[in-house]
C-alpha cells in the first residue's frame, strides 16, 4: 500500500510540472508544456528570443540541424525544444529526430545524411498539436546518452526532419540581434543558415536532469503527504 501511495504521487508531482500529456515511442517519452530548464548543460536560443518557425517538412526544407559542443562531458536524459505543428495543417506531427557527431560544429555544410558509424541517436518523435500556439516540448530518453567533451571543433549535431510543409516548425531567432547560441549554428538541408547577415539558431535545451520543482509544487506535494499521513 505504501509503495501505491509513492507512486501515485510521483504521478501528481510529473502532472505537474508538465500540463499536457506525455506520448510514448520506443526509445523516448515526450511531454508538453512547462518551460525550459533554469540550468542546463546545454541552452540554445531560449523560448522568449525566438521570432521565427522553420518548417522540416517535405516539399520545402525537410532536414533542420542544431550543431553543438561542451567542455564537459555529461549524460544526456532530457531534451527541450520549442515548436508549433503548423496551423496551417493541423494536427500531430511525426518528426525523425536524430544526433549524430561533427568535426566542426561551425562548418558550412556537413554530411546529409549523416554517416551510420557517425549516429548516436535516431527515433520518430510524435509531436501533439496544441492549437495555435508555440509549445515547448521535454523529449525524455530511455537511455542516458553519452556526450563527450569538444576536442577543439568535435560536437553534435541534434536534426529534425519529415512533419509536412506546412508541418512541424522549429522555433529560431530572427534576423537581428546577432548569434544567439556562440556554441555551433542552425543548419537548414545541411547549410548553415544565414539570415540578416549572420547565423541563426534553434531553441533547444540539453540536461542530465529536470528542472527542480518550484516552491507551489513542493508545498502541494507536502500537503499530499501530510493528508496520507492523517489517512492511515
Amino acid at each position: 500500500m505504501y509503495r501505491q501511495r509513492c507512486d501515485w504521487i510521483g504521478r501528481v508531482f510529473l502532472g505537474m510540472l508538465f500540463v499536457a500529456s506525455a506520448t510514448v515511442v520506443d526509445a523516448a517519452t515526450i511531454f508538453t508544456g512547462g518551460n525550459f530548464p533554469a540550468s542546463p548543460e546545454i541552452l540554445g536560443t531560449p523560448p522568449e528570443d525566438t521570432t521565427f518557425g522553420q518548417d522540416a517538412g517535405s516539399g520545402g526544407p525537410s532536414v533542420l540541424g542544431q550543431s553543438f559542443q561542451t567542455d564537459t562531458a555529461f549524460s544526456l536524459n532530457h531534451i527541450w525544444v520549442y515548436y508549433e505543428n503548423d496551423t496551417n495543417a493541423p494536427g500531430d506531427k511525426t518528426v525523425t529526430m536524430t544526433i549524430f557527431t561533427v568535426a566542426d560544429v561551425n562548418a558550412t555544410t556537413h554530411a546529409e545524411p549523416p554517416l551510420a558509424g557517425d549516429i548516436v541517436f535516431s527515433e520518430d518523435i510524435l509531436f501533439p498539436y496544441v492549437g495555435n500556439t508555440e509549445t515547448v516540448a521535454r523529449i525524455d530518453l530511455d537511455s542516458p546518452l553519452a556526450i563527450a567533451a569538444a576536442a577543439g571543433t568535435e560536437g553534435y549535431i541534434l536534426s529534425f526532419s519529415g512533419g509536412g510543409d506546412p508541418g512541424w516548425e522549429w522555433e529560431r531567432d530572427g534576423s537581428s540581434g546577432g548569434n544567439a547560441f556562440p556554441g555551433g549554428v542552425a543548419y537548414e538541408e545541411a547549410a548553415a543558415k544565414i539570415s540578416g547577415g549572420h547565423t541563426v539558431d534553434f531553441s533547444f535545451a540539453l540536461s542530465s536532469s529536470v528542472p527542480e520543482p518550484s516552491g507551489l509544487v513542493l508545498a502541494t506535494l507536502a500537503m499530499l503527504a501530510g493528508g496520507l499521513r492523517r489517512k492511515r
